[in-house]
């Protein structure tokens, strides 16, 4: 195969050349010899010349000239980094200027520590911060046969340094044993592997990559912790030096739980090496085929990726059904798209979740809003698989003036499943079924159903009827027993779900709703009386891995030139901590995105606003539902008008765009609150009002439990097709008129804005449009 072989070309003649320069006619001249070394390389590098391009065409996404002229420029940077190296070991260190990110953490190497960098940037400059820390570094290295290069470098060398030559008969792990024994540190790459040598597969820059093992092996077996790092040039003669938190790799005896720890740890350095590489792309040192991989795969991750659901491309480290060759069938039931289509977010969280835990399952996805339900037949039929899950998003469209149900859409997908389907297994799931599972149980007539989060619950039958023993106990299942629709309940979530984009699903919502929408956290620790998050994601907050949420936002910005997302949280500006941490990684990504979410008007300070911006935010829509303190009391609310007034202010001074999405008599509503929020509307400047009237009325919520008390409902009305709770007090002839006064925008329910954002939209405008719609 074409891999690294473990050495690095150049010669001792050339070092000596460029370290007589430097001593004699000083660093820019150095550098001006660079132009002819460079032209040189450009016309005899070979096949290094092809595969620096196709990582700049195709993992960097860039076009034909950009990609040559980004070649040079690569070529001329890894020029200067040959030569600062040779000019810090010289002992010109004052010819530079360094930043310390990440040093307090290598100061608790107290009793040594292994730091693992890659061929980015100058990760040898790390020396320098070890003189700060008064540490030896080893240096550990596989290109033994050119030693003779290292031996005159250490002839020149004016510091304390050692190397460590890795040896086929293990030799060298003694010299690492004594070396961590004194405290010291050792250095070495985590991003090249010998043929042979045992490896972990994993998404890297949108495409499948090999890592070696052996350097968080190293760690885990000294037990010394590891730091990643990273050292890039940012001018001449400034380079800034990165380092991770450390990472304490346990080791463990059984080898399932090793494999899987050191696999998690490759992950991470993995996401801390892409960060580093998408953000310094012109330090990309590696002129081989990187992406090829070995030959015999002896280890392979959970599929950590973004873009892909093939199944040949999945890891093999995971538990993995009896029954090879399975097939499922994974339908988005959803065609609704007022304002927008919306990318069908939980089926790939399950996609990707199932992918990575049973890589002999083939998963198909199928989506209602690019296909029809003859074309669902004809692939059941075609495809005939084995299982078939329905994800059912929304019960109707919400809106009191069309009142527009979509059960009947989803009996008749049902039907299909049933009639076509031959002995697939029918499951459904999605928000919709977490709300009424029993009715829609009833009326769907599946094997099985999924309450609340659908992930581990649908793992965990799918390994159970692959056994051909279905487990009845799991967590949110739905069943039918001796006659009786059963449900089990739920008390324990997932904190870290997977998420992988289809590429084709992609390309279509990005271009019909001009956003793709991303999960940060779920859960919601509120208690609105008419609302169903909690329901169906629970009131204890999860927080995603940044690291993760990092890593989706980038192979969609770099590999699917997508610049635009919405966070789907039930409210974004919860778990602030958090909400700081990630903001913070997305400025540092160097992305320059643009993104919304939903707001609560509580908890947002002027502060926070202005990060959020820096970071991207540039639409919020606040749930604020009234501006009146006693409604608001009555709907749950834990915030008041005052706040909502300030933070709107916030909005505007941060020149964020914002809108306020209203419920107007719903429970507690009366003409004169309504005037109230009329009226508070004033104060309120630059924004849009979306007002809906009435609240729809959700079994297990407290307004359920309001609507049965005051006699609207019984406890055994059906409410699965729309129902309303209406106040009595409120006139609801004259709320547009009463509205138009105000001189705002208020944009009620019936009113048709789709056909002018769709207009808008043609026009390639991306993000949220419905500022466009202020007065």
């Amino acid at each position: 195969m074409e891999s690294w072989e473990g050495k690095t070309r150049g010669g001792v003649l050339g070092y000596k050349i460029f370290v007589w320069t430097l001593r004699n006619l000083g660093i820019s001249f150095a550098y001006f010899l660079l132009f002819f070394v460079v032209s040189y390389f450009m016309f005899t590098s070979g096949k290094a010349f092809i595969w620096i391009y196709r990582f700049f065409h195709e993992r960097m996404n860039y076009g034909k000239l950009k990609s040559l002229i980004s070649i040079y420029r690569n070529y001329f940077v890894f020029g200067q980094i040959l030569v600062d190296k040779l000019a810090l070991i010289a002992g010109f260190q004052h010819k530079f200027t360094f930043d310390f990110e990440g040093e307090e953490y290598l100061r608790q190497m107290d009793k040594g520590g292994l730091l693992i960098s890659g061929h980015a940037g100058n990760w040898e400059i790390a020396g320098q911060l070890l003189v700060r820390l008064d540490k030896k570094i080893n240096i550990l290295m596989y290109d033994a046969e050119h030693q003779k290069i290292k031996g005159y470098l250490a002839d020149v060398l004016q510091r304390n340094v050692h190397f460590i030559i890795i040896r086929e008969d293990y030799s060298h792990l003694q010299e690492i044993k004594v070396a961590f024994s004194r405290g010291e540190i050792i250095a070495m790459h985590g991003d090249r592997y010998i043929e042979g040598n045992k490896t972990v597969v994993t998404k890297f820059l949108g495409k499948h990559a090999a890592f070696p093992l052996g350097p968080v092996n190293l760690a885990a077996r000294f037990n010394v912790p590891a730091a990643y790092v990273f050292a890039v040039k940012e001018t001449n003669t400034h380079y800034h030096f990165y380092s991770t938190p450390l990472q304490y790799i346990e080791f463990s005896n059984n080898l399932k739980k090793r494999d899987a720890i050191l696999a998690a740890a490759v992950i991470k350095f993995v996401d801390a090496f892409e960060t580093v590489v998408y953000k310094y792309p012109l330090q990309w040192f590696n002129y081989y085929d990187f992406w090829k991989l070995p030959d015999t795969i002896h280890q392979q991750t959970p599929r950590y990726s973004q873009a892909t659901s093939a199944p040949e491309q999945q890891g093999s480290l995971m538990e993995t059904g009896n029954k090879q060759n399975r097939k499922l069938l994974l339908i988005s039931a959803n065609r609704y798209t007022n304002p927008y289509p919306v990318y069908p977010l939980g089926l790939s969280y399950l996609v990707s979740y199932l992918n990575d835990r049973m890589p002999d399952l083939d998963i198909l996805s199928f989506d209602f809003n690019l296909n029809t339900i003859e074309e669902l037949k004809s692939l059941l039929l075609s495809y005939k698989p084995d299982y078939t899950g329905l994800s059912l998003r929304n019960i109707d469209d919400v809106n009191f003036y069309s009142k527009e149900s979509f059960v009947g859409s989803y009996k008749a997908i049902a039907n299909i499943i049933r009639e076509a389907g031959g002995h697939t297994t029918f499951i459904v799931g999605g928000s919709a079924f977490s709300i009424y599972p029993r009715e829609l149980f009833e009326l769907l007539q599946p094997d099985f159903g999924i309450s609340g989060e659908g992930e581990a619950s649908l793992h965990s039958l799918l390994k159970s009827l692959d056994a051909g023993f279905p487990d009845m106990n799991i967590q949110g299942l739905v069943y039918r027993k001796d006659g009786e629709i059963r449900q089990n309940t739920r008390e324990q979530f997932i904190k870290t779900p997977e998420l992988s984009f289809d590429p084709g699903m992609v390309k279509y919502y990005w271009e019909k709703s001009g956003m793709i929408n991303v999960q940060t956290k779920r859960g919601c620790p509120n208690n609105c009386i008419y609302c169903t998050y909690p329901l169906i994601e629970g009131h204890n907050v999860r927080t995603l891995d940044p690291d993760r949420i990092l890593h989706t936002l980038r192979d969609l910005y770099y590999h699917h030139n997508i610049d635009y997302y919405f966070f789907t949280d039930s409210v974004f500006n919860i778990s602030n901590n958090f909400n700081i941490e990630l903001a913070e990684k997305i400025i540092k990504s160097n992305m320059k995105l643009k993104w919304g979410a939903y707001f609560s008007p509580y908890n947002l300070t002027r502060d926070l606003l202005d990060l959020f911006a820096r970071a991207g935010l540039t639409h919020i829509e606040f749930g604020t539902e009234s501006l009146s303190d006693t409604t608001l009391k009555a709907y749950g609310k834990h915030f008041d008008v005052e706040e909502v007034v300030n933070v709107s202010r916030y909005c505007n001074e941060a020149g964020v765009y914002f809108c306020h999405f209203m419920i107007i008599g719903g429970y507690g509503e009366t003409d004169q609150t309504v005037d109230e929020s009329f009226e508070n509307s004033k104060r309120i400047a630059d924004t849009v009002f979306f007002p809906y009237v009435g609240m729809r009325i959700y079994p297990g919520t407290r307004l359920h439990e309001l609507s049965i008390a005051e006699g609207l409902l019984s406890a055994e009305d059906p409410i699965i097709e729309p129902v309303y709770y209406l106040s009595k007090a409120v006139n609801y002839e004259t709320l547009k008129a009463r509205a138009e006064k105000t001189g705002r925008r208020w944009v009620f329910a019936d009113e048709d804005v789709s056909t002018s954002m769709n207009r808008i939209r043609s026009r390639n405008r991306k993000g949220s449009l419905w500022h466009h719609l202020k007065k």
